[in-house]
């Protein structure tokens, strides 16, 4: 029997498709709400394929390895500007350690700071602990899983061959696989997404930069991507980068390499970048007056995920600045004319409708850092689309 801890979409998809490759999996989730809704075959979040494989799987509340040859971790481990918060995941250990067999094998897939897992296996040296990091997308998670570009496996040899064979029976055998280190495999766990962080935040200024000087930053952006070493995935402006992943994991590497003493001088700023985003946005559309309507709540563009959503942020700040800010999104229902009706700014969060036709606001201007809107129809009506947060006129 394999054992998972935690029923988010990192445990659930994990949960799943190894019960779809054939082996019995128990599923445990402390919280009440996810654990009836999980229980009575409902999966609370969105993520495609879930639902049909949730009948394979057991769902508990409590943990208990004592019949399980290997168990897999995937507790949150938040963080902010003090570090990360690790209060979960060391619980969750200390319960697998004290129902668990000696030797059995612990996957820890939770994002960590380095050194966490070693100090787990010498903690609860009875357990053998491999540090064995996700790299899932938000609404891909069972895809990304079973399809994924490489498996890092930080541990003992003998540990991570047999975590390796366990993985083998979800992916098949032409999936690369990295042995190495616990600290190295945490640690490039956090360096990827730190990467793409940074990636996000170069790209929305020299977005800004283009504009400013009139450049097109489409066309801009097509030439850049032709250069190999850059590549052309990822080069899309954004409101920021937000989510449950990005903005924790750039304060835990921030926070661990201060702890080294390391230098963290880039790694930070792409955090003050993104913080400096947000306070231009909202400046930009308090600038246009009192009403502001914002199509798209989620973290990233068509989604309806809003955790850690750069566009809910704005409008919060936006509120807290005294602005009426009226709400649209299509994952919500609800009509985007009777928002748009009379407002000052249109902010083009994750979604938008794809004609004009009826909508009819105070101002027609609108910031689209994401280029959501089909700019010659929105011209052709009259409307003044922004991608930049600078030119507000």
């Amino acid at each position: 029997m394999i054992l998972v801890v935690g029923c988010g979409h990192v445990g659930l998809a994990c949960a799943v498709a190894l019960a779809a490759a054939g082996h019995s999996v128990v599923a445990v989730e402390v919280d009440a709400a996810r654990r009836a809704a999980l229980q009575a075959g409902r999966v609370p979040f969105g993520e495609p394929g879930l639902g049909e494989g949730l009948p394979d799987v057991t769902v508990t509340e409590v943990v208990e390895a004592g019949n399980a040859s290997i168990v897999v971790l995937a507790v949150p481990t938040p963080a902010d500007e003090d570090g990360p918060q690790l209060d979960a995941l060391y619980d969750a250990s200390a319960r697998v350690a004290a129902t668990a067999t000696p030797g059995t094998l612990v996957l820890v897939k939770s994002t960590l700071p380095p050194g966490t897992v070693d100090h787990l296996q010498r903690t609860h040296p009875q357990l053998r602990w491999v540090s064995n990091p996700e790299f899932l997308r938000v609404g891909h998670a069972l895809h990304d899983l079973r399809h994924p570009a490489r498996i890092v496996l930080g541990g003992s040899a003998p540990d991570t061959r047999r975590a390796e064979a366990l993985w083998r029976t979800v992916v098949g055998g032409s999936v690369p696989v990295v042995h190495t280190s616990a600290t190295t495999a945490e640690l490039a766990k956090l360096s990827a997404n730190v990467m793409l962080a940074a990636r996000v935040a170069l790209v929305n200024e020299l977005t800004e930069l283009a504009v400013a000087v009139g450049a097109d930053p489409g066309r801009m952006w097509d030439v850049v991507g032709m250069d190999a070493r850059i590549g052309a995935a990822y080069l899309q402006p954004s409101p920021g980068f937000g989510g449950v992943c990005l903005p924790k994991d750039v304060h835990q590497l921030a926070h661990a390499a201060r702890a080294a003493g390391a230098p963290s001088g880039l790694v930070e700023a792409a955090a003050r970048a993104n913080q400096a985003r947000l306070a231009d946005l909202v400046g930009a559309l308090a600038a246009r007056g009192p009403v502001v309507a914002v199509w798209g709540l989620g973290f990233r563009p068509r989604s309806a995920d809003r955790r850690g959503s750069v566009v809910v942020a704005v409008v919060d700040a936006l509120r807290a600045l005294g602005r009426e800010v009226r709400c649209w999104d299509p994952f919500d229902g609800g009509s985007v004319a009777a928002v748009t009706e009379g407002a000052d700014a249109v902010f083009v969060g994750s979604d938008a409708p794809e004609d004009p036709a009826g909508l009819l606001p105070r101002s027609r201007w609108a910031l689209d850092p994401a280029g959501l809107l089909d700019g010659p129809r929105w011209a052709a009506a009259g409307w003044r689309v922004s991608r930049a947060a600078h030119r507000v006129g």
